[in-house]
């Protein structure tokens, strides 16, 4: 999702366009859930920090996969073995091992 001017950054603005683009709810629904500022800024710190704590993990798992501490990136494998190993929270069944080529 890219943002071409800095309305579109306004978490309000942000977190409404998520809900839109998923698909639950519709730009004409008037019932449409606004969140209230101390919520989107919870929201945009737990993002946030699970993300960086996602790349952190699956940068560990790039390294010890290739066996070397040489930068590399990040392969969606690394992420998902991050998710199904390392965070049990994560639903086991969604896990689609991708087929190497």
């Amino acid at each position: 999702m890219t943002t071409n001017n800095t309305e579109d950054l306004i978490p309000s603005a942000f977190f409404n366009r998520i809900l839109l683009q998923s698909g639950q709810y519709s730009s004409s629904n008037p019932q449409q859930p606004l969140l209230q500022p101390d919520a989107e800024k919870l929201l945009v710190n737990l993002a946030s920090l699970f993300a960086q704590e996602l790349v952190s993990k699956s940068s560990s798992a790039t390294q010890r996969r290739i066996g070397t501490s040489s930068s590399t990136s990040i392969k969606e494998n690394d992420v998902n073995f991050v998710l199904k190993h390392q965070w049990p929270i994560y639903d086991s069944s969604s896990y689609n091992k991708i087929p190497e080529s």
